[in-house]
């Protein structure tokens, strides 16, 4: 049975980086996000050449091997941390502030969450497959609904839960075999709903750099490829170990309803900035 106390584990924060101008932005989301959470240790963590070395101020940059891309990025920054058993890490992705754009409601809502724990539970905003899409899964893991890794929360025993891995490449790469054939570019430890799903989204133009797969970019497949793998199976495994999300738009609705508010009206003014003049 899963031990349930309140929890006054030291926290960290890891933040794994790209590029500078997403970088930038999701360290100042990040800063936000961590006002009154006593983060003990705030790291970020350069995927990329691109992203500048000179620690901001209050906080510590690593060199990634961006071998797994964020996975590889979050299990080395606990590494240099020391906390794959020993605190709580709040782990977030430099698309916080570009891509993603977490309202004040939705912040105030993770922090609540963050706060409430009680040993080994988990705090994560939710996804979903598509309904009626039939069975994602990979091997006997059910993938169906996952927890966006952009920014999620892991105490530390959730992390003891984990023996502190976020993810198992062997089994990423018997998924994902890769190559330039589409046909068998995922193996069959893959749901043929899910294969459809992901080749859907990579190779038809539903991701923003989605195209058509072939030699040149077969690799850069591949690596996306089991890195979404690795996202869908880090749910799957918390699930099975009987590991609680709590899931902060779930717990809080008038949040919940004031950030969809929000979203509208940032999307309605943004298209407004963008139409063109009329005379």
């Amino acid at each position: 049975m899963l031990q349930r106390s309140m929890s006054t584990d030291p926290r960290h924060l890891v933040l794994v980086g790209y590029d500078a101008e997403h970088t930038a932005r999701a360290l100042a989301v990040c800063d936000v996000i961590g006002r009154g959470l006593g983060l003990e240790h705030r790291l970020l963590v350069a995927n990329s050449a691109a992203v500048e070395v000179t620690a901001p101020t209050g906080w510590q940059v690593l060199s990634g091997s961006n071998r797994m891309g964020e996975f590889s990025g979050w299990q080395e920054g606990l590494a240099r941390l020391g906390s794959s058993g020993a605190a709580a890490a709040l782990l977030v992705n430099d698309t916080i502030g570009s891509q993603r754009h977490p309202s004040v409601f939705r912040r105030w809502a993770l922090r609540q969450e963050i706060e409430g724990g009680r040993g080994a539970d988990w705090v994560g905003f939710v996804d979903r497959g598509v309904e009626p899409i039939g069975r994602l899964t990979i091997g006997a893991a059910d993938c169906g609904e996952w927890v966006s890794t952009y920014c999620f929360y892991l105490p530390r025993l959730t992390l003891a839960c984990l023996d502190g891995r976020l993810y198992e490449e062997a089994a990423l790469e018997r998924s994902v075999p890769g190559g330039p054939d589409r046909a068998t570019f995922f193996s069959e430890h893959v749901s043929p709903e899910l294969r459809r799903l992901l080749s859907a989204w990579l190779f038809d133009g539903g991701w923003r750099r989605s195209a058509p797969l072939d030699e040149q970019n077969a690799a850069a497949m591949t690596f996306k490829a089991r890195c979404i793998c690795a996202e869908l199976l880090l749910s799957s495994r918390l699930r099975s170990l009987g590991v609680p999300l709590r899931e902060p738009m779930r717990r809080h609705r008038l949040a919940a309803w004031l950030d969809r508010l929000n979203e509208r009206l940032r999307t309605r003014n943004k298209t407004a900035r963008s139409a063109p003049a009329t005379a």
